[in-house]
């Protein structure tokens, strides 16, 4: 879909057009990470394997419906690969569940179950084991997004790894 958008509207002008699909398949943070990170620095998206877009020059991948893009790493996916550092190191537990809750990937029963715990790392630790890692890759790419959002030193930090 990636290399349909690209051809219609040349590297320069795809990002609106993808921003747009990302908020109809209801992925709003990947929406607005596209436009935040790229609209504003003249950036230009290609399409990358399977699927994924780039921003040409900063190395950075957008997340893919179908199945590739920097989420991915060695048959591997990015959450997938850091989820002990994450337990560790996410501090904004409330806010991943409350845009999950949004983007209508869990309902309010697993938001609570989650909140049940009483410290951050109980939190992150359920989230994790319980609703991201067997909720598969939706849920993978949609918290991927939102630490993007979120938390983009941690994740510097993690890709720098």
């Amino acid at each position: 879909m990636t290399q349909r958008i690209i051809n219609k509207f040349g590297s320069e002008n795809a990002i609106a057009p993808t921003a747009e699909v990302f908020r109809a398949i209801g992925v709003e943070v990947g929406a607005t990470y596209l436009e935040g990170g790229y609209a504003g620095q003249g950036g230009v998206i290609t399409a990358g394997t399977g699927g994924g877009v780039s921003a040409a020059g900063t190395g950075d991948t957008g997340g893919s419906a179908s199945g590739s893009g920097s989420t991915q790493t060695e048959g591997q996916h990015f959450v997938e690969k850091q989820t002990l550092e994450l337990i560790e190191k996410v501090r904004m537990v409330e806010s991943i569940l409350d845009q999950l809750l949004h983007q209508e990937l869990i309902d309010y029963e697993v938001y609570e179950s989650v909140m049940d715990n009483t410290t951050t790392h109980g939190r992150m630790r359920t989230l994790m084991h319980n609703v991201i890692s067997p909720g598969g890759r939706e849920l993978k790419d949609a918290l991927y997004w939102i630490l993007e959002e979120n938390e983009p030193a941690l994740m510097r930090y993690l890709k720098g790894k």
